[in-house]
């Protein structure tokens, strides 16, 4: 009679031949599609410790789905769903859009999950594609903007860290009279904070912006 961790090495060898047996059935479900998987993948298992599941991500252009199977909560089949692009600079916060997801039996053929995804993941991934999109161009158009004008006020490149949070600390510009401080820049505008300010330079600072 087979010992506890005989039967569990044996469970898991089968989980191993399914879960491979998945995903290869994921990548050809997508191919169908004309979406191409990913070459890397984070779901390799040869000793079947994560059981029998499976996960293909796939890509057509800035377009992403994903394919799950046998996962905790849907045994037995394969749980379809969608991802939008994120934009190239900065953060998108405003994402109430369409998060279409669905599961298929597993015994259904490659054809019949591809037709399921066209007819039930992809009307509402367009329409929530179409506004990432335009998002994403946003988010990519206000970055672009902000650290033009960032880079205008330090009168250099910018850094990795002033590129990411759109501010700095003035750090490597010689300003007289150890005045000190930092900028934050937007759009079209920017946040100067100025310190040690001497009296005669900030009188002429005013006369700048005051309006008679």
């Amino acid at each position: 009679m087979p010992t506890f961790q005989e039967e569990l090495t044996e469970r898991r060898k089968l989980d191993a031949v399914t879960a491979e047996a998945s995903y290869r059935k994921l990548v050809v479900v997508f191919a169908l599609l004309e979406f191409t998987a990913d070459p890397m993948r984070d779901d390799a298992d040869p000793l079947g410790h994560n059981g029998p599941q499976a996960h293909v991500t796939a890509r057509k252009g800035d377009m992403i789905v994903h394919g799950r199977t046998d996962t905790y909560s849907a045994k037995g089949r394969a749980v379809f769903s969608s991802e939008y692009p994120k934009p190239k600079t900065g953060e998108v916060y405003d994402r109430e859009w369409p998060k279409p997801s669905i599961t298929c039996a597993l015994g259904k053929t490659p054809e019949q999950m591809a037709a399921e995804i066209k007819r039930r993941v992809m009307p509402d991934y367009q329409k929530g594609l179409e506004l990432a999109r335009a998002a994403n161009w946003k988010a990519e158009q206000y970055h672009e903007k902000r650290d033009k004008a960032l880079a205008a006020v330090l009168g250099q490149a910018l850094d990795e860290c002033e590129r990411l949070r759109g501010t700095s600390r003035l750090d490597g510009v010689a300003l007289k009279n150890e005045i000190w401080g930092e900028v934050q820049a937007f759009e079209d505008s920017v946040t100067l904070k100025l310190h040690n300010v001497p009296v005669d330079v900030a009188v002429r600072l005013m006369k700048l912006i005051r309006v008679d």
